[in-house]
């Protein structure tokens, strides 16, 4: 007979294969799942375990380890159109670059560089030689020579405000040509600062240069960059025309600059930047994160409560896709000490968010409870916390009552635990963390407990006990921060996802529909 030590029945159990940044075991995701969690939520900024030189690093690796260039196109197309994200997809366009992908950088070109921000972030990134690329190329180069020279040319004077590189740098590498239109070449004298015609300049550029001079009336100015503004010495009529002009996302931005130079003594500024900031067409044109808007709402208490509100309308708005899930719903939001790190990261000595990913957790579990009524809130940490949320309140307050509790380690299995012995029935649980989990629920263990022999995480050993009585339930991870490992593997009843922009409710939304695999999914219905 054979050895019945040896020869023994195998599961089915997906064994954990890694060990986490805090030390905790984990599984791994595929390269391709590992490299959409990225995308979808990565800003090559430092986080609570991983500093930013190592982000680009782990990026860089798995695109090495992700030959397939026409998902990496889409995948670039993707994380800008559905994640709203700005420096990975840019990225990736370089890294096709590198790989010489002339053609797929050209067709994801138009939904990814769509405006001058990402055209500078481009080049940038490309510049640098840290994806391979030593040089732009021809192909390369013609590419956004192109894009400068099918913008008119007052598009490229709005456009002339910010660095790395200035517009002068851009002008001088790509050498656009004005073909038979003198009012673009220029311009491109004027920005160059060379001998130009002042007389052939688009007349906001003139009402701009003869208001310097002080020869005119900043009405007669237009509809300007806020930041060529900004530097001059304006009374608040002039901010108040600056506001009545600007962006929907640059008025977001400076409310309290407004708030400085009085332009809402006015009543009827109050109303119409308060009309303005709830405008549902402008909020889904500004592809605002939810998080953002809560940033302002945070840091504007001064302003009058009009506008604070119309904020707080606007956050609603951009939540609007929550899906209605039938069914009981757990959430378990991780407000542990990791979490209080921002959610885009640091570059640097800066701090790019002053929301932290417990406060961006919390934004979308009050707005899902919001909609949601029978879905019960659970934080945890190293134990679990109480805090009682009434679905009835605003996300903001919600938010702040979430936000304001926690610290210590991370159990991520906690949640489930206290769901199978209290024997809980629900169909739906969503977890929001940034699975760095490495305590047990018996005892804590130090950061090194991670035996090979591990079959699981005390997660999954926890799901599976719960799927005993809730055989339909299904298993929602939303991690905030990429790291490339879970506490939970891919199956059909188990989705993990990344990022913090309202379009991952379409995601949860498509899972519990009945698509396992939306994440790839997202990615290959893009039509290049």
């Amino acid at each position: 007979m054979p050895h019945k030590g040896l020869f023994v029945p195998q599961s089915n159990q997906v064994k954990a294969d890694a060990v986490n940044e805090a030390g905790g075991v984990a599984y791994s995701f595929s390269d391709k799942h590992a490299l959409c969690q990225f995308i979808f939520t990565g800003t090559f900024g430092s986080t609570f375990y991983t500093a930013d030189e190592d982000h680009l690093k782990k990026f860089l690796e798995l695109c090495d380890k992700v030959q397939d260039n026409t998902f990496l196109a889409k995948l670039a197309v993707a994380g800008r159109v559905n994640g709203y994200m700005k420096d990975t997809p840019a990225a990736i366009l370089a890294v096709l670059a590198a790989r010489h992908e002339n053609d797929l950088v050209a067709k994801a070109w138009p939904f990814v560089i769509d405006n001058m921000r990402m055209f500078r972030g481009f080049l940038q990134i490309l510049l640098s030689r840290v994806t391979g690329r030593r040089s732009m190329g021809t192909a390369i180069k013609k590419l956004c020579r192109t894009h400068i020279e099918n913008m008119t040319a007052l598009n490229i004077w709005k456009n002339s405000v910010g660095q790395d590189p200035s517009i002068k740098d851009v002008i001088r590498l790509c050498h656009p040509r004005g073909k038979l239109d003198d009012i673009k070449n220029n311009m491109y004298a004027y920005l160059l600062g060379k001998p130009y015609n002042f007389e052939i300049l688009p007349a906001e550029t003139k009402a701009y240069e003869l208001f310097k001079k002080g020869q005119g009336q900043i009405e007669e100015v237009g509809n300007v960059p806020f930041q060529m503004l900004d530097s001059l010495q304006l009374d608040t009529a002039g901010w108040t025309h600056i506001a009545k002009t600007c962006t929907w996302q640059t008025l977001r931005m400076n409310i309290n600059t407004l708030l400085r130079h009085g332009v809402f003594e006015d009543p009827e500024m109050v109303k119409f930047v308060s009309s303005k900031l709830r405008d549902e067409n402008e909020i889904r044109r500004a592809k605002v994160f939810p998080y953002q808007l809560y940033t302002s709402w945070k840091y504007t208490e001064a302003a009058p409560m009009e506008i604070q509100n119309a904020l707080q309308d606007a956050m609603d708005i951009s939540l609007s896709n929550v899906p209605v899930i039938g069914g009981q719903t757990f959430i378990g939001l991780d407000v542990s000490g990791s979490m209080n790190s921002p959610v885009t990261g640091k570059q640097g000595k800066r701090q790019e968010s002053k929301v932290m990913c417990v406060e961006a957790a919390a934004i979308f579990a009050s707005a899902f409870a919001r909609v949601n009524p029978n879905t019960s809130i659970i934080p945890f940490e190293q134990q679990i916390v109480d805090v009682r949320i009434n679905p009835r309140d605003s996300v903001v307050t919600n938010a702040q009552k979430l936000a304001a509790v926690g610290g210590g380690g991370t159990n991520c299995a906690l949640v489930l635990n206290h769901h199978n012995n209290s024997k809980a029935k629900g169909d739906l649980l969503i977890m929001i963390s940034d699975y760095e989990s490495w305590m047990h629920i018996d005892t804590p263990r130090p950061r090194t407990w991670w035996r090979a022999a591990d079959a699981d995480t005390q997660m999954m050993a926890e799901w599976d006990r719960f799927k005993v009585r809730n055989p339909k339930a299904k298993l929602v991870c939303i991690d905030l921060v990429p790291q490339g490992t879970s506490q939970s593997y891919n199956r059909n009843d188990i989705l993990n996802i990344g990022g913090f922009s309202d379009k991952v409710f379409d995601v949860v939304d498509g899972f519990c529909s009945g698509n396992p695999n939306q994440w790839i999914d997202l990615v290959n219905q893009v039509e290049l």
